[in-house]
């Protein structure tokens, strides 16, 4: 009994990672559907934005002012609305927007810093 929690905690880790997330696109416009997991990012962790912005877009810029961070100096992506993509694979659902692997810090998910783009498996 001792061991049932450390068990179902490492199967639901696992799940999480192993879980694959697929982009589905109109197969009408003859886009081919891709899929991506949570463990495909080297480093970071693997999020799913529904929109990745650059910081010196002027709305960003007024959004990242409005939460007190400093848009002068970052390069690189930041994503909009994130969710983790091990919450949603414990849901059972999937990203249908944006997967990206982001190493900055979060915004209640609001606004996450340095995000790059998962690279889709085809």
């Amino acid at each position: 009994m001792q061991l049932t929690v450390p068990f179902v905690t490492l199967v639901l880790s696992c799940l999480a990672v192993a879980t694959p997330f697929e982009r589905r696109q109109d197969p009408s416009t003859g886009s081919t559907t891709t899929t991506t997991t949570a463990s495909d990012c080297d480093t970071g962790d693997a999020q799913c934005c529904q929109s990745l912005q650059n910081p010196s877009d002027p709305s960003t810029s007024d959004l990242l002012g409005t939460l007190g961070v400093v848009a002068q100096g970052l390069t690189a992506s930041v994503g909009l609305t994130c969710t983790p993509l091990s919450v949603l694979a414990i849901a059972g659902q999937s990203c249908n927007a944006q997967p990206a692997c982001c190493t900055g810090n979060s915004f209640n998910g609001l606004v996450t810093l340095a995000c790059t783009p998962l690279a889709a498996t085809l």
